[in-house]
């Protein structure tokens, strides 16, 4: 696989330095997911709501949403090698931080505001920086390696990354749940530096995707008539997810009546399983189906709204597992179609800024969909479930009126 520069020459990367470029991705993803199913937990045990939970993880979505587009011309600057070395050395601090907040927090050396406060700073505004910078890098990388016809199976086998993040993390999580709840908070941190240390030992400082054009970084506008459609779609499907994500936690805990430490082993559970439906679904199914990105979107959206409406209504805890496990195979379907349908239709300089505002969407969908997913909760059981379900099926109405052709690709 070869990358590009922005002036649309290659310039290889090597199959070691796309490899992990792309373990990269796992590794930082299975630090995000690793701390999941402790999230809800954690929060009860140290007197945070679910409201102030969700304004912790969309701080760092949208500090995400306004780092990818740099990261991404940092990207078509400096390369992916110096763009993920620093976002996963900016990533590490955050986490590292977050780990000291968590153990005070645990202690009980840190009252509830405080605590929150801290975790605004530390795993909000820190860990979502540096964060931005790896699906940004990557994303352009297997981009730039694949031809037309290619993108919409290699974007799937990148989507499978992150879906095998979102089956290993979990896991991992669960396992060193068992010595608490500082278990997965102090192994996220070990991730990104196990992550790091690949980068300084396998890929070379001379990967670079070459220097930026006279006239500077490519820049794409979100409003461009080319992709604003596919991304306001994109834009509800990560919102509906980031609804169910933060939730879940809580509706394990509560319908199934578990206590804390229970309750993050079960929720690492669904989460693993749904993982490996994700890591199926995009890295085996999608490249073989071959399908263009409007039919993965058309077809993957309605079955992730029925998954989405029968986690509103199903009782326990097994219940709501087989629910989530049908969202996955929806999104699984659904957002390789959404991730490659701009890469269609942009220049090969315009490939980096593109992945940068695809990051950029799925962070913003994130800032609101875990603040009004602990809100929403607050107030009733099923509202967040039902809220997802009806923003998946909003934006599988826009794609049907899309007259723009671009997501008809």
């Amino acid at each position: 696989m070869t990358s590009h520069t922005s002036t649309g020459q290659p310039t290889g990367t090597g199959k070691a330095g796309t490899g992990v470029l792309l373990l990269a991705v796992l590794v930082a993803f299975c630090a995000q997911q690793v701390l999941l199913p402790a999230l809800a937990p954690f929060a009860r045990e140290t007197g945070l709501t679910e409201t102030q939970l969700g304004l912790t993880i969309g701080a760092a979505a949208a500090v995400l949403v306004l780092a990818a587009p740099w990261w991404a011309r940092r990207c078509s600057t400096f390369g992916p090698r110096a763009v993920l070395v620093t976002g996963l050395t900016v990533a590490l601090a955050g986490l590292t931080a977050f780990g000291a907040v968590a153990t005070l927090a645990l202690t009980g050396d840190l009252d509830p505001s405080l605590t929150f406060m801290l975790m605004l700073v530390t795993r909000g505004l820190l860990f979502g920086a540096g964060l931005a910078a790896v699906p940004v890098a990557a994303l352009a990388i297997v981009v730039a390696g694949s031809t037309a016809q290619e993108r919409t199976g290699a974007v799937g086998k990148l989507g499978a990354a992150q879906g095998l993040a979102i089956v290993l993390g979990p896991a991992i999580g669960a396992v060193v749940a068992f010595a608490g709840l500082l278990g997965p908070v102090w192994a996220a941190p070990a991730a990104v530096l196990t992550a790091l240390l690949l980068m300084f030992v396998l890929v070379p400082p001379s990967v670079t995707t070459g220097p930026p054009p006279a006239s500077g970084p490519a820049r794409l506008r979100p409003w461009d008539p080319r992709i604003r459609w596919v991304l306001l779609v994109g834009f509800l499907l990560y919102t509906g997810l980031g609804l169910v994500l933060l939730t879940i936690g809580f509706a394990v805990q509560d319908r199934g009546g578990l206590d804390t430490d229970v309750a993050a082993r079960a929720t690492g559970a669904v989460i693993f399983a749904c993982g490996l439906v994700l890591a199926g679904t995009q890295g085996v199914l999608v490249p073989r189906l071959r399908w263009q990105p409007r039919r993965l979107m058309l077809v993957g959206a309605p079955i992730a709204a029925a998954g989405l409406l029968a986690i509103a209504v199903v009782p326990g805890v097994w219940g709501i597992g087989a629910a989530m496990l049908v969202v996955a195979a929806g999104m699984g379907i659904a957002t390789p179609g959404y991730t490659a349908a701009p890469s269609m239709v942009v220049e090969e300089h315009e490939q980096a800024p593109a992945a940068g505002l695809l990051t950029a969407t799925n962070g913003l969908a994130f800032v609101a969909g875990p603040a009004l997913g602990g809100a929403l909760y607050a107030a009733a059981y099923p509202l967040p479930f039902v809220t997802a379900a009806i923003m998946v099926l909003f934006g599988l109405a826009l794609l049907l009126v899309d007259q723009s052709g671009l997501a008809r690709r």
